[in-house]
């Protein structure tokens, strides 16, 4: 089976969560004998650069990288006004990459064409030009409830409005893409429900976010057992807003419930300065070589986000990892947790220490629940079984397509 992947990024290196869904996705449909012409833009924020290339990558049929700015400009300023149109999206919507698709189309056939995220939505009027190959996306977040709870959240009154424009513009074009798609994808079933509340019509399949668990092996080393850690993408504002809320609300305390308490931050583009002055047992180190090393080197994994939408890989990456987790009902939505078994949550900073140091002074209860939260991971969440049942789904919707060349 034949596919066009429109990216709006290369998930290379994979040191986000998005990044990691996303080669995880991309690695596992090459398994299962998807053969893929893969477009992803390369952008100053994140450049196509061969050197973080995979090796399974060469499987790739082949492959296009429009270099695109992103940055605004008055141009896309004025069209995020127009009705049905997005600032946000604008952003990415570049003639260029319509006419490099326009020619790709001419002179290929794809049995089907995947859109990955709502930021590569822009190009589907040029593929509705050229093919009758069905269209789907895949919406990793429900976009604009990202910028509703920001706004919520933002002190600045003027942030505040203009987050707030933002989601209502988003929103309107959000719904409007989602009902032109031939079958929509979301990563979690309450993402899946929110759209069918905003009145999308077309067929929802729930593809939650996978993970290959070999990449995922326990080892015999023990963690610090004071410390907790929070890692992520910093360039993110869910994440800033995240690790703000934890340092300055919840930290104060677990230190006065555990004062032997550490707390170590990472995630990459950390500003310089990030929060400083920091209070004492929280260190910032920013962007680490390995995430994996980093986490399997830290007891606690804090997730204390309270905006945000889709699916937290990097929760359910410590949960490979056997980590016990505390999170916020953010954080965990959309997980197929159970709260006090695989995972605790939280939602005021007290209840969120309480947690903290809990599971700092109880080593036990502590193993108990990473080992409960990998093995949910190992259940429900491995990339083979995800995909068998996308596929299962697909052929009820389009029983024409060539399903006998896959490996399912």
């Amino acid at each position: 089976m034949r596919i066009l992947q429109i990216m709006p990024r290369l998930p290379f290196p994979p040191t986000d969560g998005h990044a990691v869904s996303a080669s995880v996705a991309l690695k596992g449909a090459l398994d299962v004998g998807l053969q893929i012409h893969l477009m992803a833009f390369s952008t100053p924020k994140h450049p196509a650069k061969t050197q973080f290339f995979p090796v399974w990558f060469d499987r790739v049929e082949k492959f296009y990288f429009p270099r695109i700015l992103t940055g605004i400009n008055p141009a896309n300023v004025l069209l995020g006004l127009l009705p049905r149109r997005s600032l946000n999206i604008e952003r990415f919507n570049k003639i260029k990459v319509h006419w490099r698709l326009d020619h790709i189309l001419r002179q290929e056939r794809f049995d089907l064409i995947w859109i990955d995220g709502l930021y590569a939505a822009p190009y589907l009027p040029t593929i509705r030009k050229r093919t009758s190959a069905p269209v789907i996306m895949r919406a990793h977040n429900v976009e604009f409830q990202i910028w509703r709870r920001l706004a919520k959240a933002e002190k600045n009154p003027l942030k505040k409005t203009a987050f707030r424009f933002l989601a209502r513009k988003l929103r309107e074009y959000e719904i409007a893409v989602a009902n032109q798609m031939d079958v929509l994808l979301t990563v979690t079933d309450v993402d899946r429900q929110t759209f069918r509340r905003l009145g999308v019509k077309v067929p929802i399949h729930v593809m939650p976010v996978g993970l290959d668990m070999a990449q995922y092996a326990l080892v015999e080393a023990a963690p610090d057992p004071d410390t907790v850690f929070l890692i992520g993408a910093l360039d993110w504002k869910p994440n800033v807003q995240a690790v703000a809320w934890f340092v300055r609300r919840v930290w104060p305390y677990v230190k006065e419930m555990h004062p032997r308490a550490r707390c170590v931050i990472a995630g990459k583009r950390m500003p310089e300065g990030f929060l400083a002055p920091l209070p004492a047992g929280v260190e910032a180190v920013g962007e680490v070589p390995d995430a994996h090393v980093f986490m399997r080197a830290h007891h606690v994994m804090a997730v204390p986000l309270l905006a945000g939408s889709g699916f937290r890989v990097k929760i359910l990456e410590g949960m490979a990892l056997g980590k016990p987790i505390v999170s916020t009902t953010v954080g965990a939505e959309g997980i197929e947790v159970t709260p006090g078994q695989d995972i605790l949550i939280a939602d005021d900073p007290e209840g969120f220490a309480r947690h903290v140091a809990t599971l700092m002074k109880d080593p036990h209860r502590a193993q108990k629940i990473g080992a409960a939260a990998r093995h949910t991971v190992e259940r429900r969440y491995d990339i083979r079984r995800i995909y068998r049942d996308l596929f299962g789904f697909l052929r009820e919707q389009f029983p024409a397509l060539p399903y006998d060349t896959l490996a399912l």
